[in-house]
């Protein structure tokens, strides 16, 4: 029984792992301005992903989306706020073609995104597909990082308070 028992969970570990590495994503494939363009990376020996009438992919954790699109004859419509974007097929459905090769495969700019933002980090993104999800992270528009001052500008305009201190101070003592 306990061979049994190490069988089965070496048999179990085995399947996860399998699923594991079949985990296709979603990645940055293109950015020219404020366009994103998002493609599929397929890998090894994937059978491709595919799309059903009310799959959807969501971005999240974006910033300044101006307005999103997909690329044509592939069923999906857009709904987009500042920070985020759904992607929702509404046809007949959609599919990658198959990698049969040894190494990762990608399939170029099917979704876009716009922005007003120009500064790329990483943003979340999920999916429901008839092949199963998919999520995890990819670069997309994010705020930019908030001004920070330079040391010397704070040394210049503390000396300068310092300097202001000193004539006030001369002022009213003599």
């Amino acid at each position: 029984m306990k061979r049994f028992g190490i069988s089965l969970f070496g048999l179990s570990v085995l399947l996860l792992s399998a699923q594991a590495l079949r985990a296709d994503s979603i990645v940055l494939t293109s950015q020219i301005g404020g366009v994103y363009g998002y493609g599929v990376l397929l890998n090894p020996n994937s059978p491709g992903v595919a799309v059903a009438n009310g799959d959807t992919l969501m971005f999240l954790g974006l910033s300044g989306v101006t307005g999103a699109s997909a690329a044509p004859d592939t069923g999906f419509i857009v709904t987009f706020t500042s920070t985020s974007v759904t992607f929702t097929e509404t046809g007949g459905g959609a599919s990658t073609p198959a990698n049969p090769t040894g190494s990762p495969a990608q399939v170029s700019d099917l979704f876009f995104i716009d922005s007003s933002n120009t500064t790329v980090g990483d943003v979340s993104y999920s999916a429901t597909t008839t092949s199963g999800p998919l999520a995890g992270t990819a670069e997309g528009p994010v705020a930019p990082p908030p001004a920070v001052p330079e040391p010397s500008s704070m040394i210049l305009a503390g000396s300068g308070l310092l300097g202001l201190a000193g004539a006030v101070r001369r002022r009213f003592i003599a």
